[in-house]
């Protein structure tokens, strides 16, 4: 824990201090995992240019009569969604160690976690994207 950044820390003590264990685990794994990417990367990844998005966005708004968040909302955003949906399903065949969760599932966190470890000491990882179908 001491280790971590600051920042990571901070979100920590403010939102996972007393949440239940799985919750608080998942997290710091994440964190510890997220440190460890860091010092792999060869270069350093290079922020998205949102100024440049806006301006271009601003620029066919003007054609189609639409504000620029509308136009991002509305049209950019589900045309990248399609377009990256098949890498993102290609990749999480080919490493299915990572789970994507279901932010509109019904089930309390808890519930989702111990489905996906499993429940007692040593978890047992199963992810629910992959199993087959019965």
């Amino acid at each position: 824990m001491n280790e971590l950044p600051l920042h990571s820390r901070e979100i920590y003590y403010d939102i996972f201090d007393g949440q239940i264990d799985e919750l608080r685990w998942v997290y710091l794994a994440l964190c510890e995992e997220v440190e460890y990417r860091k010092k792999t990367l060869k270069e350093k990844p290079k922020p998205t240019n949102f100024e440049k998005l806006y301006l271009e966005a601003e620029k066919i708004c003007k054609r189609l009569d639409m504000t620029a968040e509308e136009f991002i909302k509305k049209r950019f955003l589900p045309k990248q969604k399609e377009r990256l949906e098949k890498r993102y399903k290609d990749f999480r065949r080919k490493y299915q160690n990572i789970v994507v969760v279901d932010e509109d599932d019904p089930r309390p966190i808890r519930e989702q976690i111990i489905d996906i470890f499993g429940e007692g000491p040593v978890p047992h990882f199963s992810n629910p994207e992959f199993r087959k179908k019965k």
